[in-house]
C-alpha cells in the first residue's frame, strides 16, 4: 500500500500543501518546528481519523486561520497491491481517495470522513489506509505511561480488526457515562440500579477489547521475541504479558486469549461486582480494559525499572517492528511507515537494524534535522510550511 498524492488544506503550519509520493523513501529534513512532523501526522490521520499529537480533533486546524476558513481538509490518493477492496457496500479499485475534513465552524460537524468523495462513519474508513509510525513517542513505549503501551495494542488492531475499533469507541463513552453516574453517587442518592445498564454495556464491549488484545498480543509476543533477538544477541529473551485483573485465579492472560466470550463477560461481571464498593468511593471506574497494561520483561526483570536506556529503545522497536508484522500479515498489504527523527535517537546498530527495514519497505517518509545519507526516492527540505525538492 502506498500514497500517490498527499494535498492538505489549513493543517497546522501548512496553509496547503500538495506533495507527490512515490514508492521507496521520502525524506524530509530542516530544523525543527518547520513542519515536517506535521505531514506525518496527516498521512497518520487519514489511517487512523486522529492525530497522534492531539488531544481534541480541532488542533489541527491551522490557528492563524480566519473564521471562515475554520476547516482543515486532508486528501489522499491510495494504491494497494491487492487487486480490490470489498467493505459493506463500497468496492474499492485502485487508486482510490480518502478525505478527512476537520471542521471549526457553525453548521458543520466536527469531522468527516469520506472514500472516493462518498461519506463513511469513522469505523468504516480505518483501516483503509494503513499506516505505523515510528517516533519518540514510541521510542518511550517501555518508559511511558500505561496508556502509550495500551494505545500500542490499539493501534495494531483497530486497522485490522474493524470489530475491535468499533467495540473500542463504544467503550470509551460507556466508561465516560459511568464515571459521571458514579461520581453522581458520592453527591447525593442515586438508586444502585442505574448502573446496571451501563454495566451491561460495558462488560459487553469491554469484554470483547479484552479477548482480542490477549490474542493480538500472543501473536506480537512471539514475533517481537524474534525482532529483539535479531536487535540485541545475547540480550536476554523478551517476554511480553497482558496485566489484567480478569483470571487473576486460573491461567492468567494466556486463558483470557482462549476463553469463550460468555466466560470472559461472566469473570468481567465478577470483577465488577468485587470492586462495586471501591467504585462507589472513588466515583470511576477501575475495572475493565481502560486500567490495564503491557508488562516487559528480560530475563525476568522489568525493562522498565531495570533496563538500560539502549535495552528500552531495542524493545521499543522491537514491538514496532512486530506491530508492522502485524499489520501486514492481517492486510496482505504493506503499511506505509512513518519515521519521525528517530534514526537521531538510536545507536549505530540499531539504526543500521532499522535502515534494512527501510531498503526493503514499500513506502517509507523519514524526518530528520539534518538529510540522512540513506538513499532516497526523494527529499525535500522544508522551511516555514513549504516544501523544497533537493538533490
Amino acid at each position: 500500500m502506498r500514497l500517490s498524492t498527499l494535498h492538505v488544506t489549513n493543517f497546522r503550519n501548512y496553509t496547503t500543501l500538495e506533495l507527490p509520493l512515490q514508492a521507496g523513501l521520502t525524506v524530509l529534513h530542516g530544523h525543527n518546528a518547520q513542519g515536517k512532523t506535521n505531514v506525518l501526522e496527516a498521512i497518520y490521520l487519514l489511517s487512523s481519523a486522529s492525530s497522534y499529537r492531539a488531544t481534541s480533533d480541532r488542533e489541527v486546524i491551522r490557528w492563524t486561520a480566519p473564521a471562515a476558513e475554520r476547516l482543515t481538509r486532508v486528501t489522499a490518493q491510495v494504491e494497494s497491491c491487492q487487486p480490490a477492496l470489498t467493505t459493506h457496500d463500497l468496492r474499492l479499485t485502485t487508486p482510490f481517495e480518502l478525505e478527512v475534513v476537520v471542521a471549526d465552524m457553525p453548521g458543520l460537524a466536527t469531522k468527516r470522513t469520506l472514500v472516493n468523495g462518498a461519506g463513511k462513519r469513522v469505523g468504516d474508513f480505518v483501516g483503509r489506509l494503513t499506516a505505523v509510525l515510528f517516533g519518540p513517542e514510541q521510542l518511550d513505549l517501555v518508559t511511558g505511561s500505561p496508556g502509550q503501551r495500551r494505545s500500542y495494542l490499539d493501534g495494531a488492531l483497530s486497522q485490522t480488526d474493524r470489530a475491535y475499533f468499533h467495540a473500542l469507541s463504544v467503550y470509551t463513552r460507556v466508561v465516560h457515562q459511568r464515571n459521571q453516574l458514579l461520581k453522581q453517587f458520592r453527591e447525593r442518592e442515586v438508586n444502585p440500579d442505574e448502573l446496571l445498564y451501563w454495566d451491561a454495556q460495558l462488560v459487553e464491549s469491554g469484554s470483547l477489547i479484552l479477548s482480542r488484545r490477549a490474542r493480538c498480543l500472543q501473536e506480537l509476543s512471539r514475533v517481537a521475541e524474534d525482532h529483539h533477538a535479531q536487535l540485541a544477541p545475547g540480550g536476554g529473551p523478551l517476554r511480553m504479558e497482558y496485566d489484567t485483573k480478569l483470571f487473576r485465579d486460573s491461567d492468567g492472560w494466556q486463558h483470557l486469549a482462549s476463553a469463550a466470550s460468555d466466560q470472559v463477560q461472566q469473570e468481567f461481571r465478577r470483577c465488577l461486582a468485587l470492586e462495586a464498593e471501591r467504585e462507589m468511593a472513588q466515583g470511576t471506574s477501575v475495572v475493565g480494559p481502560h486500567r490495564d497494561d503491557l508488562l516487559l520483561s528480560l530475563d525476568g526483570q522489568p525493562v522498565d525499572k531495570f533496563g538500560s536506556r539502549g535495552q528500552q529503545r531495542t524493545v521499543a522497536l522491537a514491538l514496532k517492528l512486530a506491530e508492522l508484522d502485524h499489520v501486514r500479515s492481517h492486510t496482505g498489504d504493506n503499511p506505509v511507515l512513518l519515521l519521525d527523527d528517530v534514526l537521531s535517537e538510536l545507536d549505530e546498530a540499531r539504526r543500521a537494524a532499522l535502515c534494512e527495514v527501510i531498503r526493503g519497505h514499500e513506502q517509507v517518509l523519514l524526518t530528520a534535522t539534518e538529510r540522512p545519507a540513506t538513499a532516497a526516492a526523494a527529499a525535500y527540505r522544508v522551511e516555514s510550511g513549504a516544501l523544497t525538492l533537493t538533490t
